[in-house]
């Protein structure tokens, strides 16, 4: 009889896991884990008439994934408004200020915690004694990431027919939980610190507009924003590092760098001029020493993966029964990087078959390393939505059921120089390993603009609907 489980997640039928494990000659891991979020706040409001109004909210919050002397925090935030003009109910411009910080906590129960592991077996007493050895170090002060935000607004409407609001925005993400190292002695052990801060500024327009032509009716929505996205600090010893590699084979080395007063998550790779008559590929000398090195004395930054502009503009026309909305969706300012092409245009990986896109190097068998050749601009402009409606029809005095016909198409072009699958920001990277090895849920943030293999190509939809209405 085999007895004895101690859990059921297994990817296959080890039955030689079930007294073996209280008897300490298997080993097991599981995912299972507990967590408690606990918060409450205060909050007051005021106002004066029409014209002033604010409030002020202080929150206080923990989790049990922090560290066991700083579970807790206090999270203020307050905001005030001041209606300058107010001449009809839909006829106002008013300015706004308004602050808030919030938190952010470790996806991992133990990140707070110190970790012990299994390192082999020793013989004593005439059996088999398991040895655990340290691998991570406890940090009983790691503290929630902490999220500070300014936004100053001003937002105007003249009646129905035309609203809007512009927007200035600044943001700043502090005591970032990144990796480190506690020393004892002679034993180095890593440990999750508060060491990054990040900042965030840029501004954003909005505008809505009606036109009414006889029995034309039209409306409009533009909404655009610019950003840039700043690394003030990166790590407690200010050292650069790299991070983001592509998986193999043939793609060894990271690909993006994080260094303090930088832009974030930017390419710093070789930069690739040309290919010399012979076949030689020739990278420019950085440093100017005369020679070329595949490594960071002769890299330089390529920008990144953040976009700094985007828009939205929707159109709504409707006439008698007919109607027709879309959605035009741009995204400017980007730098994305094709692994497809540094895996599979390769020319010395006699293992595959070679592609040959429109980038391709046929004058050459040389190997190319990972430069500037397989980073590319990916601003992109796309009809994102498009739907065409009549209903049949018309006036409130028409009888039930109400009939009306759509024909819906999502998708259906994009104008982009970027040679990828799509140009859509990969602003958080599902890992390298099998091309997406990390859990949706747990993407990495910090890794942007990698084009992984396991990008499918962007979809175009159609759909035809009838609306009855009773």
């Amino acid at each position: 009889l085999v007895h004895d489980f101690i859990t059921d997640a297994f990817a296959w039928n080890d039955l030689g896991a079930a007294l073996s494990l209280s008897r300490g000659e298997g080993e097991l891991s599981t995912y299972r884990a507990r967590r408690t979020q606990a918060g409450g706040f205060a909050q007051v409001r005021l106002r004066w008439r029409e014209r002033l109004a604010g409030g002020f909210l202080m929150r206080r919050g923990g989790d049990s994934y922090l560290g066991a002397n700083a579970k807790w925090a206090w999270y203020p935030g307050g905001h005030l408004s001041w209606r300058f003009w107010n001449a009809a109910p839909k006829r106002f411009a008013a300015l706004s200020l308004s602050y808030g910080e919030s938190g952010g906590a470790p996806l991992h129960p133990a990140t707070a915690r110190g970790r012990m592991a299994p390192f082999g077996a020793a013989y004593a007493g005439g059996e088999w004694v398991p040895i655990w050895w340290q691998v991570q170090g406890a940090n009983p002060l790691l503290e929630a990431e902490r999220r500070q935000e300014w936004n100053l607004r001003l937002s105007w409407s003249l009646g129905t027919r035309l609203s809007g609001a512009f927007t200035l925005f600044r943001a700043r993400a502090d005591r970032l939980i990144q990796e480190g190292e506690l020393v004892r002695g002679l034993l180095e052990l890593p440990r999750w610190e508060n060491s990054g801060r990040l900042n965030n500024a840029g501004w954003s327009f909005a505008l809505d507009w009606h036109t009414l032509n006889g029995g034309l009716q039209w409306r409009q929505a533009l909404a655009i924003s610019a950003q840039s996205v700043r690394l003030e600090r990166w790590n407690a010893a200010g050292l650069p590092e790299l991070r983001g590699t592509l998986g193999g084979p043939g793609t060894g080395g990271r690909v993006l760098r994080f260094a303090d007063d930088r832009p974030f998550a930017e390419f710093f790779l070789p930069v690739l001029l040309s290919v010399s008559p012979d076949g030689q590929v020739i990278h420019k000398d950085v440093n100017g020493d005369g020679f070329f090195c595949h490594c960071e004395d002769d890299a330089e930054p390529l920008g990144t993966g953040w976009p700094t502009l985007q828009l939205g503009w929707e159109h709504t026309l409707r006439w008698k029964g007919w109607s027709l909305r879309t959605l035009l969706r741009g995204v400017f300012g980007h730098r994305q990087m094709s692994v497809l092409r540094a895996v599979y245009e390769q020319p010395r990986l006699s293992f595959q078959n070679q592609v040959r896109t429109a980038k391709f190097l046929p004058q050459t068998d040389d190997f190319l390393p990972i430069s500037s050749h397989y980073v590319e601009k990916a601003s992109f402009l796309r009809l994102e939505f498009l739907q065409l409606g009549y209903a049949f029809g018309q006036g409130p005095e028409r009888p039930a059921p109400r009939w009306s016909l759509t024909l819906t198409a999502h998708n259906l072009f994009s104008l982009s120089g970027y040679s990828g699958l799509d140009p859509e920001p990969r602003l958080a990277d599902p890992g390298a390993a099998l091309n997406g090895s990390f859990p949706p849920e747990e993407k990495d943030p910090l890794l942007l603009g990698l084009d992984r293999r396991n990008t499918y190509a962007k979809t175009r939809g159609w759909a035809l609907g009838v609306v009855v209405e009773w």
